[in-house]
């Protein structure tokens, strides 16, 4: 009789499997939710890699296509060129670009961000009077710049006055330029202009300076642009006011 009834030592023994098969269960379903989080990160870092590399090979394209335009023109730029020189197939330069006239869009618009940029950053270390005496410092820095290179106010010609008034210019993360846009702002405020003013006169500074700097740098009209730049510079202090 007492043989049939387990031991103290067995009944003990079975418990502490009992135990150790629900650690191990519940190990086993703590490990499936972790492997499915790793899972996902891994899915969401093969994501991110493609989107970094389709960026990579979208501003490679971009930069082989500035090449061109400013040696050969846009116009005279075709898309097979572009694809050669960015070592793509042709069909792959449409999987970036609608077409090629988005492509001129994005460099012009970069060339545009890039100068402004320049400009800002030598214009940051010096001491200005007021916001007024710094925009005209920054006009003088693009004139020079498209001095020396004349191809580049060729390319943007007829899109320098969007690529400068785009949003994305006041919002660049690392530069201050939506500093100096209130600044402006209260400064014409000031003056009694309201803000749709102000964009609509810092809107017509980039429109006449950069046709006056087109005509004057490439076609010598009315004048070189020795004696034009100081008429320009006046013209847009004028127009802030």
């Amino acid at each position: 009789m007492l043989d049939s009834f387990p031991s103290r030592g067995s009944l003990v023994k079975k418990k502490k499997d009992s135990q150790i098969l629900e650690v191990t269960s519940s190990h086993f379903l703590l490990t499936d939710g972790h492997f499915r989080c790793i899972i996902k990160k891994i899915v969401e870092k093969g994501q991110m890699r493609m989107t970094q590399k389709r960026m990579q090979k979208r501003r490679m394209i971009e930069e082989c296509a500035k090449g061109l335009f400013l040696k050969n023109d846009a116009v005279n730029t075709s898309v097979d060129e572009i694809a050669a020189l960015a070592g793509i197939a042709k069909g792959t330069f449409y999987l970036y670009f609608k077409d090629k006239e988005e492509l001129i869009g994005r460099v012009v618009n970069n060339l545009c961000v890039e100068l402004l940029e320049k400009a800002f950053l030598h214009t940051q270390d010096a001491l200005y009077s007021d916001i007024i005496q710094r925009l005209i410092a920054m006009a003088e820095y693009i004139i020079d710049y498209y001095e020396e290179n004349p191809c580049a106010i060729r390319l943007v010609k007829n899109n320098l006055s969007v690529g400068l008034l785009q949003k994305e210019i006041y919002n660049l993360s690392e530069l201050d330029f939506k500093g100096i846009w209130t600044e402006l702002v209260a400064y014409c405020k000031q003056k009694g202009f309201s803000r749709r003013e102000t964009y609509d006169r810092l809107y017509l500074i980039v429109e006449l300076t950069s046709s006056a700097t087109y005509f004057s740098i490439v076609e010598g009209k009315p004048d070189s642009i020795e004696q034009m730049k100081p008429i320009i510079l006046d013209n847009v202090k004028r127009l802030l006011g």
